[in-house]
């Protein structure tokens, strides 16, 4: 068995972690440790006052989750191969953005809405106008901004990691791959990356997400993230599906496992990430996040950011928290707009926007959604009704699923969309035939609630006051003429 020796590290969520002397190397360069100044939660902290753990934490738990599987004895994984696969680990968070997801979709969204010119507003694409509408606007792909394309970027181009891995003979390109989830599939090339190496880091069921889920309970304080997950990893299989190897659960004993930790993924996405409050400071960050870019305080767009990187000086060392933070300040002192009214909210009060009203509705894939609420023309029409500002009122629609369907033929008629959904899904193995977990309705509860989601839409306002003159009793009066019966806030 793989083992590494060398020194030990000590975190509390997985005990020891032992890492190599190479992974010291590269944890201990400045680019790596960037990621001490990036929190994992963004804004979670000013709802759950412990979640203050950063990106650095997290990717040596990811690392940590990696030894853990890929020493397994049934998944048959040479030594040279883990070595690669416990950096892929190491620095898939390595291209990570301020404030982490928040700052990586305000710049999904730069790129998004500079490609995106109609004028027309049609519901399922959903092109808002003002600053804060297209802070709350979650249908947007990440695209090129993702920051696992950002990682190949440092990966390539920052010298401190780069020299190491060349000085080791790192194969950069096939590490980046498993990064950024591709595969080559069973190739007769002994060097071709498999789905199983892509689905230990990036799949349904994999390291990175099984250590957010672990880490962002112990630091909320909220237990839905505690899954068994030993028991999980002992159940893992090699599957041999049509395009190589995949990661598999043994079905008979790991299915409710690997179910468990479905339904906890989904509740902590409820709970915690997609929680109304932090959702309210979120907004209102990302729309100063958005107004920092378009005034050229913060990079403009992921292509200077990846400029910045390629310079491989110390300003993408200095693209963090703190920096963003003090963009802020500067926004203020050049009297910027948007973001003299902003900013105190966050950095000086605790002033999230006020929750006006909320619909929550399970949904399933195709049915009509009724009484929404978010699109811009009924904002326009409630914001008239109501007698203030449309500026002064936010719009935001979350759908929460529990898994993803996968729209896929086992008989090997498909085309590349579909296979990257099956790569990626969860699967179960039984008597060495594999299955996904989302078709098996017989036995998977899971795979009964594929089809759905929660559908939550909500109204927000600037105005915090609560007297019957403040923007959110008039918002109230109005929706009462306009939807009658809708979902008045939980406390």
């Amino acid at each position: 068995m793989y083992k590494p020796k060398c020194f030990p590290i000590h975190d509390n969520v997985h005990g020891r972690i032992w890492i190599t002397d190479l992974e010291r190397d590269i944890i201990n360069t400045p680019t790596f440790q960037r990621l001490r100044r990036i929190q994992q939660l963004g804004l979670a902290s000013y709802v759950f006052p412990g979640a203050t753990h950063n990106r650095f934490s997290h990717s040596l738990g990811v690392l940590a989750l990696m030894q853990d599987i890929a020493t397994q004895p049934a998944l048959e994984i040479p030594d040279e191969d883990i070595t690669l696969l416990r950096l892929a680990a190491l620095l898939h968070d390595v291209g990570h953005y301020p404030f982490s997801h928040l700052g990586e979709f305000a710049y999904a969204k730069i790129e998004y809405f500079e490609t995106q010119k109609q004028e027309v507003l049609d519901p399922e694409t959903f092109t808002p106008k003002s600053l804060l509408d297209k802070a709350a606007t979650t249908r947007v792909p990440k695209g090129d901004a993702h920051h696992e394309k950002i990682a190949r970027v440092v990966i390539e181009n920052r010298s401190d990691i780069r020299a190491i891995l060349d000085k080791r003979k790192i194969d950069v390109n096939k590490l980046c791959q498993i990064i950024e989830g591709k595969y080559s599939g069973a190739g007769p090339d002994a060097g071709a990356i498999t789905p199983l190496y892509t689905n230990l880091l990036n799949s349904e069921c994999d390291c990175d997400r099984f250590d957010y889920l672990l880490r962002d309970s112990q630091f909320t304080g909220a237990p839905y993230g505690r899954i068994d997950l030993q028991y999980l990893i002992e159940n893992m299989r090699i599957g041999e599906t049509e395009m190589g190897k995949c990661l598999a659960i043994d079905k008979r004993h790991g299915m409710h496992a690997l179910e468990h930790y479905f339904l906890s993924r989904y509740f902590m996405y409820a709970q915690i990430i997609f929680h109304k409050t932090i959702r309210g400071f979120e907004i209102i960050c990302q729309a100063i996040l958005l107004a920092l870019a378009e005034n050229k305080i913060m990079p403009a767009n992921y292509h200077e950011i990846v400029e910045i990187i390629k310079k491989d000086d110390s300003a993408y060392l200095n693209f963090d928290d703190a920096a963003a933070i003090t963009a802020m300040r500067a926004g203020i002192g050049e009297n910027i707009e948007p973001l003299v009214k902003l900013v105190p909210r966050i950095l000086v009060h605790r002033q999230p926007l006020k929750l006006v009203a909320e619909n929550k509705l399970i949904t399933k894939k195709g049915a009509t959604k009724l009484d929404r609420f978010q699109y811009a023309d009924n904002k326009e029409h409630l914001a008239k009704t109501a007698k203030v500002d449309p500026e002064e009122v936010v719009f935001e629609h979350l759908d929460l699923p529990i898994a993803h369907p996968v729209t896929v033929r086992l008989d090997g008629k498909n085309d590349n969309k579909h296979l990257e959904e099956f790569v990626k899904a969860a699967k179960l193995i039984d008597n060495g035939e594999v299955s996904l977990l989302c078709e098996d309705e017989e036995q998977s509860i899971v795979a009964g609630l594929v089809e759905h989601a929660m559908s939550v839409d909500r109204l927000y306002c600037l105005d915090r006051s609560e007297d019957e003159n403040s923007t959110k009793a008039k918002l109230l009066r109005a929706l009462d003429k306009i939807v009658p019966g809708h979902s008045k806030p939980t406390a």
